[in-house]
Order: structure tokens, then C-alpha cells, then sequence
């Protein structure tokens, strides 16, 4: 049986890391530029992959399963209401310059590991 990549971690030094290289606290902490992830909710959205960027913080959710973009209070809140065993990684956004910003976004648009998006969503690879 092969394992399926969920989620890729896109870094401003063109690196990256997948659920296949480790749980979510091993990824690097700095850099993040963009997480690219199968749609969290298929059943409600049908969307097939999400592209999380622009956040300050991205934290993974132990309990869903998957990372979720958020600014300081967004993330403060789940870590001070009793949630705190459900946030299982933090990692810290960063924005690149612009020409290697464009390109590690249309790297991950372009991520063969992912299907194609289904839906319109701002989340989604059109968007790029």
C-alpha cells in the first residue's frame, strides 16, 4: 500500500516538507510561503486541494486533521481555550520576493501529487 501525500509545505528557500518526511512538528518552524493540502472537507466543499498562503501563522489541527491559516489572534485563541492538545505544530509565514514568491506559488499550483481543483474557491490553484 503506498502512502498518500496529504500536504506539502512550501519554504522560501524552495524546500519542502510532506506528511511522508514527518508528523507536523518535525516540519521547519520559518519560511513558510504556502501549504498545499487535499481538501479538509471534501463531503461539504469538493474543492480537491487547498492552497493555504499569505498567514502569518499556519497551525496544524490534530483533531481535523489538517493545517489552517491564521493571523496571531486566531491562533492564540485555539492555544488558550482548552484546544491546546488539539494544535499539535505552529509554523511562521513569510513573505519572499516577489519573483520567487510567484515561483514557489506556481510550483505548488503545478504539484502533480495533488488532483486538480473541482471547485472555485479563492483557496484553490485558479486563484494563484
Amino acid at each position: 500500500m503506498s502512502k498518500e501525500i496529504k500536504w506539502r509545505i512550501y519554504y522560501d528557500d524552495g524546500s519542502t516538507f510532506t506528511n511522508l518526511d514527518g508528523m507536523p512538528w518535525e516540519a521547519p518552524g520559518l519560511g513558510v510561503v504556502c501549504i498545499v493540502q487535499l481538501d479538509p472537507n471534501p463531503v461539504e466543499y469538493n474543492i480537491n486541494t487547498q492552497a493555504l498562503r499569505e498567514a502569518t501563522f499556519y497551525w496544524y489541527h490534530r483533531k481535523w486533521g489538517y493545517w489552517l491559516p491564521s493571523d496571531i489572534y486566531g491562533m492564540l485563541d485555539q492555544l488558550t481555550h482548552d484546544q491546546k492538545d488539539w494544535v499539535c505544530a505552529v509554523r511562521f509565514g513569510r513573505w519572499a520576493e516577489h519573483t520567487l514568491y510567484r515561483e514557489i506559488l506556481e510550483q505548488a499550483e503545478n504539484d502533480l501529487d495533488f488532483p486538480p481543483k473541482s471547485g472555485n474557491s479563492k483557496s484553490e490553484r485558479s486563484e494563484f
